[in-house]
């Protein structure tokens, strides 16, 4: 796993759910959404090649941040700041789903 997260997966999830809603936070009233996607995909990205795939942690730290995602989404809020968590939303339940079988598979 990472080094600076030594067991932890509530701190390791925590960090990175902070870290996708300060992007969503800085392209709220912005244009290029598009721009934020991306980053967001990045981001998750890491957070994937940091954990093991095929390990509880993964489940864990992505069921999590599913459900973080869930809570975020309002619809009272900007237009902008929706879509990207959304999209974050969306790529954490591709990735606890990948999660899951391949955990599933190596029970």
């Amino acid at each position: 796993m990472n080094e600076r997260y030594p067991g932890s997966a509530k701190a390791l999830a925590c960090d990175y759910i902070l870290s996708v809603k300060k992007i969503a936070l800085s392209h709220q009233r912005d244009s290029d959404v598009n721009a934020g996607k991306k980053e967001i995909d990045l981001l998750l990205k890491k957070l994937r090649k940091a954990i093991n795939i095929s390990s509880p942690l993964s489940l864990y730290v992505w069921t999590k941040m599913e459900a973080e995602f869930r809570k975020m989404i309002v619809i009272t809020c900007d237009p902008c700041y929706l879509s990207i968590i959304r999209h974050a939303r969306y790529r954490s339940r591709i990735y606890r789903d990948y999660a899951m079988k391949k955990f599933q598979g190596s029970i």
